[in-house]
């Protein structure tokens, strides 16, 4: 069962649990700035969302985009969706 699986079915503990190790090894076989790496944070932001976890989503977020932003550019695709992400985010928590 996939991450959006267990978010659809109301496991989001174990979506973010899942991800939390996603994101974990990214980062130790591809590196902390690999684009797929970005995205797996990216993905567990959504999760911590969808938890309540709201300020744990928003930093992350925020990692993200400076990530993203230095890496790809300010107008890529992938930057722009982080940016709404965080956006949404923030609205969330009425920041």
């Amino acid at each position: 069962m996939g991450c959006t699986s267990y978010l659809d079915a109301g496991r989001i503990s174990e979506a973010v649990e899942l991800l939390e190790r996603v994101v974990a090894d990214q980062e130790r076989l591809l590196g902390g700035e690999h684009p797929h790496t970005l995205t797996a944070r990216a993905n567990l932001a959504a999760s911590y969302l969808h938890a309540g976890r709201i300020a744990e989503a928003a930093e992350l977020l925020e990692r993200v985009v400076a990530d993203q932003e230095r890496l790809l550019g300010s107008e890529h695709p992938s930057t722009l969706t982080a940016r709404a992400r965080l956006a949404h985010v923030r609205h969330a928590g009425g920041s």
